[in-house]
């Protein structure tokens, strides 16, 4: 055994040497940084509608060209998008909607019209691409997005234009491909599609009389229900979200065993005492009409319905004169309803040009500078690391075991499904790196699943794993990885977990002085030797034990880390250690000195300043991407490929235009490939 060097002197651990031959270390939290973990925290929110396609890059707040960039240098990591399909409707007396139904391009659906049954009109080409540009763009930038679906976005009066439960049907079906082909990307879907904003108050057709739109029979219910399925069974691992706990509990008898993955939106967070009908609303969203009892009845079932890790988010709507925006309120009622995502902006939005701007008014009133931070910390998980026990020694062929212990002082659980691993790199002549997943049958006994971390918890994980037959003698470094499982996203830092730990140094154990810096893992502060088998020994590993593979190694590919812009041209920034950011070359910014003000650092690693793309059309390099360096003395000579490998092609640097060869310009006579 082996302890990692600077521990050695490290007083915040503390160490023991029980009989078993194993190393117990206790880890120091870290209660004070904000980490931009995936699948939590603060979110933007965007829409477009079908007669006015935009992408969600193009709205995005943060000015082109790099706009979700700059979302991810907030520490924001989710972005909510919603798609109103009001052009799809089949209204011939309404001249607002249909204007793409019945056109060439989007024909009606066959075997419609007819007599009693309305028109029905697919969901066209054009707006199926503008989604997948959407989801491509959130993966370039290392977010994800949560999806709602609606039709009406208009003011709240009669007749209000959504969809039959058949056309809401028929375009989930329409839907269904370009979802699942984005999976990856889709963190949650709100159920939409009934009702104006889809959030299933005002409704035309799944309630019996417009005019009172909370008053919902058992057949109406059905309806919904139907609705609210057959999104699930679109996305079979994904959470689906309802606007209020009253439609939930009205269907969980018909959930059955999906009302595990039914969860909850609050979209007039702190508005007043029912949060604008949010709780105890049926049959009147009117506070004052509204008992209080039944309030407190839909709070109850909601606090004990997200205390089992059914996600919970929304955002604030701005209502003048309320105090309930103030700290005490909103962390109180984060906390105990376990909010995993909350907008920045409130429920309105102001519209500049083709940037969407929100209104961040309540952030910035309220929040901004008192508890901003234990917000940032407190939504969805945040898991820390108390101790780990390890073995002293293992030996080839035979499984070993490891306990370690983590608590979520965050106020929820994550709500995907995700894989722990952990690996061990090889130190000196054998940098391998070798990966076992705490999975198979057992994986619950282990809790190996974070899913099952709950809030304010301590877990115990116990892995029991044998190593790779042949696998060589010496030492490894251990690291524990929390990756996305999806395959295009399970090598990307952006999507993995950061644990709030320090090490000895104050410094986060996230890829800490470790040469698995492209792998995105927390070291686990220990070394361990692996020695060969003594003379007799056979060694041996139970049927259920994981065993430890070796990963391929890794001189990442640009395709495949370098994560950003479509763009051929984008000048880039080193703008602090771990993060990069861009800027379009087509706004003439051919050079940091054409840049925007104050968007250039001299913080790139010395000797070098500045870095950034061009896309010359001259020669010695003609039509390839290139990497300009600028040095503090002004000399453009680019560093050698092994000084720039570890900033430049890790997936915590994602920056880049997608493209299958990097060059580097090195004195202006000649092109170098630096993949």
């Amino acid at each position: 055994m082996k302890l990692a060097p600077f521990l050695l002197f490290a007083l915040p651990l503390l160490f023991a040497w029980p009989q078993n031959s194993a190393t117990i270390i206790t880890y120091t939290p870290d209660n004070t940084s904000v980490l931009a973990n995936p699948e939590r925290g603060f979110l933007y929110r965007h829409e477009t509608i079908s007669d006015d396609l935009r992408s969600i890059k193009d709205q995005a707040v943060h000015y082109p060209p790099d706009s979700l960039m700059g979302y991810r240098l907030e520490g924001v990591t989710l972005v909510k998008r919603r798609y109103y399909l009001r052009d799809f409707l089949y209204r011939p007396n309404d001249t607002t909607v249909s204007r793409r139904c019945g056109n060439p391009q989007t024909p009606y659906r066959p075997g419609t019209p007819g007599p009693g049954i309305p028109a029905q009109c697919p969901i066209d080409e054009a707006f199926l691409n503008l989604m997948q540009q959407d989801f491509d763009d959130l993966r370039g930038a290392g977010l994800k997005a949560i999806v709602r679906f609606a039709y009406d976005n208009q003011p709240l009066e009669r007749p209000y234009l959504d969809a039959t439960m058949a056309e809401a049907l028929a375009h989930l079906k329409d839907l269904k491909d370009i979802l699942i082909r984005n999976r990856d990307v889709i963190a949650l879907i709100e159920a939409g599609f009934i009702g104006k904003w889809g959030e299933w108050f005002y409704t035309e057709h799944f309630v019996e009389n417009p005019d009172t739109p909370l008053v919902i029979a058992d057949t109406f219910f059905v309806k919904r229900f139907n609705v609210l399925d057959a999104i699930l069974e679109t996305l079979p691992d994904r959470s689906v979200l309802v606007r209020t706990p009253y439609y939930k509990y009205n269907m969980d008898d018909s959930l059955g065993r999906d009302a595990s993955r039914v969860g909850h939106h609050n979209d007039c967070f702190l508005a007043n005492e029912s949060d604008a009908g949010t709780f105890g609303a049926f049959p009147s969203i009117n506070p004052s009409a509204t008992s209080i009892s039944k309030i407190r009845k839909d709070q109850f079932y909601l606090k004990n319905d997200t205390e089992t890790g059914v996600p919970m988010g929304g955002e604030v709507c701005y209502s003048s004169g309320q105090n309930r925006f103030i700290c005490p309120y909103a962390l109180a009622d984060m906390k105990r309803f376990h909010w995993s995502y909350l907008n920045k902006g409130t429920s309105d939005y102001k519209h500049i040009g083709p940037w969407e701007i929100p209104d961040t008014s309540v952030y910035n009133q309220y929040w901004a500078g008192q508890c901003v931070d234990e917000i940032e910390r407190g939504l969805g998980y945040r898991f820390q690391l108390l101790t780990g026990e390890y073995p002293t020694t293992i030996k080839q062929n035979t499984e070993f075991d490891i306990r370690i212990e983590v608590e979520n002082v965050g106020w929820a659980a994550p709500f995907n499904e995700r894989p722990v691993e952990l690996l061990l790199q090889g130190i000196g002549s054998n940098p391998a790196v070798y990966r076992a997943t705490l999975d198979g049958p057992d994986r619950s006994l282990r809790n190996a699943d974070p899913r099952l971390w709950m809030p304010q918890t301590k877990t115990t994980i116990n892995g029991r794993i044998c190593p790779l037959p042949g696998m060589p003698t010496g030492d490894y470094h251990l690291y524990l990885r929390l990756p996305d499982p999806e395959p295009g996203l399970n090598l990307r830092g952006e999507y993995s977990i950061r644990l709030a730990n320090k090490d000895a140094g104050g410094h986060p154990i996230w890829n800490n002085g470790s040469s698995a810096l492209d792998l995105n893992a927390n070291d686990l502060s220990y070394t361990v030797e692996m020695e060969p088998l003594g003379p007799g020994e056979k060694g041996g590993c139970s049927r259920d034990s994981p065993i430890l593979e070796k990963l391929a190694q890794r001189g990442p590919e640009p395709s495949e880390v370098l994560q950003g812009c479509s763009r051929p041209a984008v000048a880039l920034e080193y703008r602090y250690p771990g993060r990069w950011t861009g800027f379009d070359l087509k706004n003439n910014y051919k050079s940091p000195e054409n840049a925007p003000t104050g968007t250039w650092y001299n913080s790139f690693p010395a000797p070098y300043t500045r870095a950034w793309y061009d896309h010359t059309a001259g020669v010695p390099c003609e039509g390839q991407t290139i990497v300009r360096f600028e040095s503090r003395t002004g000399s453009t000579i680019p560093p050698s490929a092994s000084e720039l490998r570890p900033f430049f092609f890790s997936s915590e640097h994602w920056v880049a235009p997608a493209v299958d060869k990097y060059w580097v310009l090195d004195d202006g006579t000649k092109c170098r490939d630096l993949t």
